[in-house]
């Protein structure tokens, strides 16, 4: 099966891989039914694995337990929380940072890289995280 991702249109390097889901694609059923790459939610977990491996074996992904991916997040400043949405199937929606990490060939976050940066300024952290 093949997922409809979203990828980058700026010149990288082959060896630099990126890409955002879509809401489409998801194994799960029910209120999980569009997308779900996370176990901590209630979905079933055999249907995420399923679903994980749809991706390339060279994406790493995170799962644990909330206290877990909590640690985590906060070593790399990500910020979220689970609001209370009465629109939603699942009665909730999860608000969090959008921030990509680059990271360097030693596994060192070398740069953080904001919303709404220029296709020209993300190509230069890539490649000054590349150079070393």
């Amino acid at each position: 099966m093949s997922l409809p991702l979203i990828t980058p249109d700026w010149p990288a390097p082959r060896t630099v891989r990126a890409f955002a889901t879509t809401r489409e694609g998801g194994v799960s059923t029910d209120a999980f039914a569009s997308l779900n790459l996370g176990t901590h939610v209630g979905d079933d977990p055999a249907r995420v694995g399923e679903y994980v491996r749809y991706f390339d074996p060279g994406f790493i992904g995170l799962s644990g337990t909330l206290d877990e991916v909590s640690a985590v997040a906060k070593s790399f400043f990500v910020i979220f929380e689970k609001v209370p949405l009465e629109d939603s199937n699942m009665g909730y929606t999860m608000d969090h940072s959008s921030i990509i990490y680059v990271v360097g060939r030693d596994g060192i976050v070398k740069s953080l890289v904001h919303h709404g940066e220029t296709p020209e300024a993300i190509a230069k952290a890539l490649r000054d995280a590349l150079a070393g």
